[in-house]
């Protein structure tokens, strides 16, 4: 049965000296792409924006520009709503843990 294809949309390209995708499924076209984030199971990525500077979900919803001002109420909501979207059974399922090495590195 063939590989499907992987959506370029659900990559970025970073690093042409890692091999990223390459490494894990062996296709060349993914060499040095790395799968972006999805927001399953943001509330247990701490910490959060690309500088490590917001230490939970409502610090990280503060510090964007374009995102409403909410009330305590509101925060408490959308800071629930997104760590509601935490799977506990794909975080402790062995099939899904991370590689031991990443680039030839051992993590």
């Amino acid at each position: 049965m063939a590989t499907p294809p992987i959506p370029a949309r659900s990559m970025i390209r970073a690093d042409t000296t890692c091999p990223g995708m390459q490494e894990i499924i062996g296709r060349m076209q993914v060499a040095g792409r790395f799968r972006t984030g999805p927001l399953s199971d943001l509330a247990v990525t701490t910490p959060y924006l690309q500088d490590g500077s917001a230490p939970d979900l409502a610090s990280a919803i503060v510090q964007h520009r374009q995102v409403p001002t909410y009330s305590a109420q509101g925060m408490a909501r959308l800071t629930a709503f997104l760590a509601s979207l935490t799977n506990e059974g794909f975080l402790t399922d062995a099939r899904f843990a991370l590689p031991q090495t990443a680039c030839g590195v051992p993590l």
